[in-house]
């Protein structure tokens, strides 16, 4: 029996809906797959990623952020930055802390990259925290284009950049390129997460 198409609308913004498609058949009872006709790794690692994804663009989305960042680790701060658990386990402490102290409103989406060094740094989002200019040892490029520094970033951890969220949408299916294969098979080794975001975000409502 040929499937029925079933459709499913999800609000992100007032200006932006999202509509998916898939095939529902009721009555075919689908027997157990041959493992010869698929490798059951690479199955759950593209499902992995398609989940994180579309988390990630319903956070951004769904959520009104000021600025879209890049966070590096200076190695003069960050005593191992190839080891991503160490980090994570740092710099959420200290978020916490901050929010705790300085930025009450303070709320983040982050996604964990690996530079070609083995490196680890981050992109994402923030809003309710105080930006100012970028010093004057940054990258001539950046202070031209206008991009902002996050003090109390820097002093802790290393060098960023943040640069004001224009277009949200546009945001979202920007941050989204990346979250790629390598991340979920790294984060899955590691028993880390692909993403990770203050309490409190929004997501689509259907």
């Amino acid at each position: 029996m040929q499937g029925v198409p079933l459709y499913q609308l999800r609000v992100y913004r007032e200006d932006f809906f999202r509509v998916t498609k898939r095939l529902y058949s009721p009555s075919v009872a689908s027997g157990p797959r041959d493992p010869s006709t698929f490798k059951e790794n690479d199955k759950k690692l593209d499902n992995a990623l398609c989940r994180a994804r579309s988390v990630v663009r319903e956070y951004a989305m769904c959520n009104d952020w000021e600025w879209f960042c890049t966070l590096t680790f200076s190695p003069l701060k960050v005593r191992d930055r190839w080891d991503l658990q160490g980090i994570l386990v740092t710099l959420m402490q200290w978020l916490q802390n901050v929010r705790k102290n300085h930025c009450p409103e303070l709320r983040y989406l982050l996604v964990p990259e690996k530079h070609k060094s083995g490196a680890w740094h981050f992109h994402g989002f923030f809003s309710g925290i105080q930006v100012s200019e970028l010093p004057p040892f940054a990258p001539r490029k950046l202070r031209k284009n206008g991009y902002l520094d996050w003090p109390l970033f820097r002093e802790r951890f290393g060098f960023c950049s943040f640069s004001s969220v224009k277009n949200p949408v546009a945001a979202g299916f920007y941050v989204c390129k990346y979250i790629t294969k390598s991340l979920a098979s790294s984060a899955a080794m590691k028993g880390v997460h692909t993403h990770y975001q203050s309490r409190g975000l929004r997501r689509s409502l259907p």
